[in-house]
């Protein structure tokens, strides 16, 4: 059985998990994690968790899964060193930089590389290789066929979500969030404008729209589809969800563990605990408005039922489910929403009453105006919250162990091994055994005292046992013997690690070729002009070389672990991830588009200090920022019937994305029918980057009359450049 993998963001939904019986847990601590609002844990406590969770057979990942910029490096390493030493069974990592540095200085932590990479393809877990991650955690927008493909990589294990939020967004590609709200998604950051309301207009016009959540995603659910995962090689079943509450995390690692044997019960339970509405997602071919959830951008809960009228200060429910008292409800009607707490409920004689049945009719008290007709949805259930607290101090999973016994005769020990099933080991040796004057040591008994672990940590289970007849052992010998053996196992288990460093210096290859001085990326042949440049595109366009889309695996520039000769499209960001491009066999990067003029500059500083060569690497200097690539075609889902076929839509029309803050967001697909949202306003850094010796430039939506003013300036820029430096 694939491992389950549940989220921890604070102690309790650690607890939780635990009481659930997860095989492993995620979190983070506060800096360099991709969830910078969960509460997180300190060092001290992850070690706390550590040492639990390997006592009772669980393991523990954390997250460092953000882009780390220069100065960064050194203090995340150091970091991952005190992980390491507290006894952690892995990190999480997105940033390609600190991937080469923990191999080459800190080979023995294990590493596994994140969803924010955007893997899809086996080549791109064959490169991953070259950093020594073990695992990957596979993109959200995979298919079943892509998954397959990538769990048949040789010594790789595959991670896979099956449970929780989505992103819309292709993961590691949103830029919405750094842009619109400057709090950067790849930084841990997120503001979630995908939760945000929009309108669609097409060709200035408004379109009409069944919702205005038109980027809201419901939340991904296989849980019924998770035999053919396992059927397909998956190592590990992920659920989302470090910001959720302990309730969620329980009810969700216990429907994983039930898969399509969960009852009604267990459904409506974690759909209470969390949910937008669930999809199986491009995963299992589910898209358009299959996948979307356009009319709210939050925490629906379970229809319990209906409205059927009221007063100034309450209302009256014809309940469908039972109702209990402090459970939270959440109104919903064509017009609006309502919420709110049944901290108080009533029969219709006005009685105080602790629950209400399916057919009754209960008032609770409310202040907000809510009609008759309204759906009346569960989105707390106090009962089963108080119920997780109960059991979460009662841990459900215990650490499965097996015992050996040996004994050579009279005037020779009992010797007691305990084996995890990891291959831990330790022993135990009793004083020289008596030879029996009467009946001898029952084998029945010695198992039994042996097994007898009670409320402890582990299940014990003895595996053999050579001890011969005619000896003679007290009980209370045997009940030493095996408390000393599980006190050693505790010990060995829960023992800090000292990091083995190596101290090795990647050297980058010498190579003959370098980066064109200038890079232009085009969506429209008018773009093409006549100049010294190269000129490149994702569309079959004459005179240009092919850049890779997000799912080729190859192009001159290639995207996401292609195969290619420069690698974009990976939130390059400090100079150890330029050397870990180099060290997977591409010539050159273009940096993340996230960093600033002088995190751009003391990159490339800090790779000319350590190599003593100038850093092959390019800065892109003018675009419209990319903030989403989008598996999902809003033109196509709201215009058509979310086919996706190639409709074209996107570039006849002019789409835009018009936020309620004003912002605009113009869409247009790539040739692979991927929907690509864009920043309605130019990123002009020809200036402050002008002497920077390799350039990237990306043309959109603009005119071949504008595309030729952004050459223009470039020619004058470097002409003043030039000029300076003589």
């Amino acid at each position: 059985m694939p491992e389950i993998l549940a989220p921890a963001g604070n102690r309790d939904s650690f607890d939780a998990a635990l009481a659930a019986g997860a095989d492993a847990v995620y979190l983070a601590l506060p800096r360099f994690g991709a969830r910078a609002y969960a509460a997180n844990f300190t060092l001290e406590e992850v070690q706390e968790v550590i040492a639990t969770a390997h006592l009772h057979g669980m393991k523990v990942y954390v997250t460092m899964n953000i882009i780390l910029f220069e100065e960064e490096m050194e203090p995340a390493y150091r970091q991952a060193r005190d992980l390491y030493e507290a006894g952690v069974d892995a990190l999480i990592v997105q940033d390609l930089g600190l991937m080469h540095l923990l191999k080459h200085r800190l080979p023995a932590l294990e590493v596994h590389a994140s969803t924010q990479l955007s893997v899809n393809r086996p080549f791109q877990m064959e490169q991953l290789k070259k950093l020594n991650v073990r695992r990957v955690v596979l993109a959200r927008e995979c298919s079943l066929e892509q998954i397959r493909a990538c769990a048949r990589v040789q010594d790789m294990e595959t991670e896979v979500f099956v449970h929780g939020a989505l992103c819309i967004s292709w993961s590691g590609q949103c830029q919405f969030s750094a842009v619109r709200h400057q709090r950067s998604g790849n930084r841990g950051q997120c503001a979630q404008p995908c939760r945000m309301q929009y309108e669609l207009l097409k060709d200035g016009h408004p379109v009409k729209t069944p919702g205005s959540f038109l980027l809201s995603p419901r939340d991904l659910s296989v849980l019924d589809d998770l035999d053919l995962l396992q059927t397909a090689g998956v190592d590990s079943f992920k659920i989302e969800g470090r910001m959720k509450s302990p309730l969620y995390v329980y009810e969700a690692v216990e429907n994983a563990r039930l898969g399509k044997k969960r009852s009604r019960e267990d459904r409506l339970a974690l759909a209470a605990a969390f949910s937008r509405g669930f999809t199986r997602g491009r995963m299992m071919d589910e898209h358009g408005s299959g996948l979307m959830a356009m009319k709210a951008g939050n925490h629906q809960g379970v229809s319990i039922g209906t409205v059927s009228g009221g007063s100034r200060d309450r209302v009256r429910i014809r309940l469908s489910m039972p109702l209990h008292q402090e459970d939270g409800l959440r109104f919903v009607w064509e017009q609006g929403s309502a919420g709110g707490h049944a901290n108080f409920l009533y029969d219709r004689k006005g009685r105080l009453i602790r629950e209400g049945a399916p057919g009754q009719e209960v008032e609770i008290p409310l202040s907000s105006f809510v009609p008759a007709g309204a759906d009346v949805r569960l989105t707390v259930d106090a009962r089963r919250t108080r119920m997780v607290q109960e059991q979460s101090l009662h841990p459900g999973r215990r650490l499965m162990v097996q015992a050996e016994l040996e004994n050579s005769g009279p005037g020779h020990p009992l010797i007691l091994t305990l084996t995890t099933p990891d291959g831990h080991w330790v022993q135990a040796v009793s004083d020289p055994v008596q030879a029996a004057t009467g009946r001898g040591l029952d084998a029945g008994r010695l198992r039994q005292q042996t097994e007898k672990s009670g409320d402890s940590w582990a299940d014990i289970r003895v595996h053999r046992m050579n001890v011969p007849d005619g000896i003679f052992l007290p009980v209370g010998t045997v009940n030493r013997l095996r408390r000393q053996a599980l006190e050693n196992l505790r010990e060995l288990l829960t023992a800090p690690r000292k990091a083995e460093e190596t101290g090795c210096l990647w050297q980058p290859p010498v190579v003959s070729d370098t980066l064109p001085p200038l890079m232009v990326q085009i969506q429209k042949p008018g773009q093409r002009l006549e100049t010294d440049a190269v000129w490149m595109s994702e569309f079959s366009i004459p005179g240009t070389v092919h850049k890779a889309a997000l799912t080729e695996d190859s192009g001159e520039i290639t995207a996401h672990l292609g195969q290619g000769r420069i690698l974009d499209g990976m939130n390059i960001s400090n100079s150890w991830a330029i050397a870990a491009a180099q060290e997977m066999g591409y010539a050159g990067v273009v940096l993340s588009e996230e960093m600033s003029e002088g995190q751009i500059r003391s990159t490339l500083q800090g790779y000319e200090q350590r190599y003593g060569t100038p850093a092959p690497a390019a800065a892109v200097v003018y675009q419209k920022r990319r903030l989403m690539l989008m598996d999902h075609c809003p033109v196509n889902t709201l215009e058509r019937d979310g086919s996706r076929t190639g409709c074209s839509l996107c570039r006849r029309h002019s789409y835009v994305l018009q936020g309620m803050d004003g912002t605009s967001q113009q869409l247009y697909g790539n040739p692979f029918c991927h929907m690509q949202v864009f920043a309605d306003e130019a990123d002009n850094r020809l200036e402050e980057l002008a002497d920077l010796p390799f350039k990237v430039v990306r043309f959109t939506t603009e005119t071949p009359q504008e595309a030729a003013a952004v050459m223009a300036e470039i020619t004058r820029l470097q002409g003043v450049t030039s000029r300076s430096c003589d």
